[in-house]
Formats: structure tokens, C-alpha cells, sequence
């Protein structure tokens, strides 16, 4: 294969990927999803993630006075001022306008702060006034749009278990898994780093703690759901080892580092 079949080879699978939504490891042709953690920290949340390739954020919101608020701290009013609809749900809206349903799928997970069902009740009215872009449960069946919710922290999780019409899922746990909860009400299921492996992110990680990661990814993939870790360690040395691992959701703070890591040679960013 010459250079030139190469590169249109190469392109060929870009087009292909990016109508599945996937970012694929170029060695091993693992997939991964970059994961903004905490991304209302960042000066321009939402679109410094998206504008770096990443294609799921994570938003911490409070109920306050009927209103939805991004904060990781309760916020003070007077100063603050930052609703989710505001920062986010119009922000998505105005991409997803530009975007075929479907293609550059994009996360939305929704960290809750405060009561669960009563901040369900707002934040469900907020997603019915963008419904044209958000992936749709019915029964037993779902309909993919460009942004599939998912809840965690305060789950709600009974109440949207219940619900026969809606337009999020549930963030899960490893101990829901083996309970026969569907992936359309739980497509993700998450747990702390250090809960599943032990070594600190430096040097290389010992066999039986990757062994460990394997495991966890192994047994949530066996149901159909993507696996996410928190609390990593948060360098480029971690990010490789829990891509080769099978870890669906890199979880990061390091936005701009992480892109650099995207686009190096030994990745295909597509």
C-alpha cells in the first residue's frame, strides 16, 4: 500500500467514525470518549471542551428558587448568576441546529446537587423545551438523538426507571450491575479510581491493578454499557493505560493537555 491509499484509507475510516460519534486509539482501535469533569470551572464552559474535541461534559446544578444553577458550591446569587440553560442547554441547542441527528454524539452528564426529584421535575421541563436534539426513551425503545442526558450524584433513579416516556438515563454503579436494568435507563456506570485499582498513575502500572481495570470494563461492557472512572489520576500516563483497559469515559480536568494527547501520531482524533 503506497502513501497515497494510505492517507485515503486513513480518511475513509475518519468519515466513517465520525458518523458513530467515536474517538479511536489508532494502535489497538479502542475507542474512547473525552470526558470534560467539572466543566463550568473552565472560562468558557461548554465551548472550551467542544472547541478542543471533546465530546462529553460534566455539570455540577442546584435548585435554587425554581431555577437551575452551575456551581460545584452552592452558589451565591448576587454574584453568581449561571444558569444551566443559559451555559449549556442553549449553547448545545445552537450546534445541534448544524449537526444530522446522530452524528458527533455528544454526552451530557448532569452531576445533581440538591433533592433529586425535585430538581428532576425543573430540569425535565428545561430538556422538553430542546427536545429536537436529545436522545428519546419510549418503553422499551430509544430514539438517538445528538445529545443522550445522563444523570448522577442526587439519581432520581426510581422515578426515571418508572417513567415510560423520557429524555435522560441514569449514571450507574457497579453494584446495579446484574440487576437486569436495561442500558436505554443506564447506558454508563461509574465508580472512583481508587475503588477498582490502586497505583498512582506513575511509571508503569503493575499487571494485577491493570488486570483489575480490565475486569471492571469487562463486566459493564458483558451488559452493553460504557464504563467511566472518576478521581483518576490525572496525567497522560493514566489516560493511555485506561484506554488500552477498555475505559469508555476519560475523566479530566486538563483540557488543553488532553487535546495534545488526542493528536498525537499514535491517535486518530476523528
Amino acid at each position: 500500500m503506497n502513501n497515497r491509499q494510505r492517507f485515503f484509507r486513513v480518511l475513509l475510516l475518519c468519515f466513517l467514525m465520525i458518523g458513530l460519534g467515536f474517538n479511536v486509539f489508532a494502535q489497538d482501535k479502542a475507542s474512547f470518549i473525552a470526558h470534560a469533569h467539572n466543566d463550568y470551572k473552565h472560562k468558557r464552559p461548554f465551548f472550551d471542551a467542544w472547541e478542543k474535541g471533546f465530546n462529553s461534559i460534566e455539570v455540577d446544578v442546584f435548585l435554587i428558587k425554581g431555577e437551575l444553577y452551575v456551581s460545584h458550591l452552592k452558589p451565591i446569587l448576587k454574584r453568581e448568576k449561571k444558569t444551566f440553560k443559559y451555559l449549556y442547554l442553549e449553547a448545545l441547542a445552537d450546534i445541534a441546529k448544524n449537526n444530522p441527528v446522530g452524528s458527533n454524539h455528544f454526552y451530557l452528564m448532569i452531576d445533581i446537587k440538591t433533592e433529586a426529584n425535585a430538581t428532576y421535575e425543573v430540569l425535565k421541563k428545561q430538556l422538553a423545551e430542546v427536545e429536537f436534539m436529545l436522545t428519546k426513551y419510549k418503553g422499551k425503545t430509544k430514539e438517538k438523538g445528538t445529545v443522550t442526558v445522563f444523570l448522577s450524584g442526587n439519581r432520581p433513579i426510581e422515578e426515571v426507571l418508572n417513567e415510560q416516556e423520557r429524555f435522560v438515563a441514569i449514571d450507574g454503579r457497579p453494584t446495579q450491575l446484574g440487576k437486569n436494568i436495561s442500558t436505554n435507563s443506564m447506558p454508563v456506570v461509574s465508580a472512583h479510581f481508587k475503588k477498582v485499582c490502586n497505583w498512582d498513575g506513575k511509571g508503569e502500572i503493575p499487571k494485577a491493578e491493570f488486570e483489575k481495570l480490565k475486569t471492571f470494563a469487562n463486566k459493564i461492557h458483558q451488559e452493553g454499557k460504557k464504563a467511566r472512572l472518576w478521581a483518576i489520576p490525572d496525567n497522560e500516563n493514566t489516560w493511555k493505560v485506561l484506554i488500552e483497559a477498555g475505559i469508555d469515559f476519560i475523566n479530566t480536568d486538563k483540557l488543553d493537555e488532553f487535546s495534545a494527547f488526542m493528536k498525537k501520531k499514535e491517535f486518530i482524533r476523528c
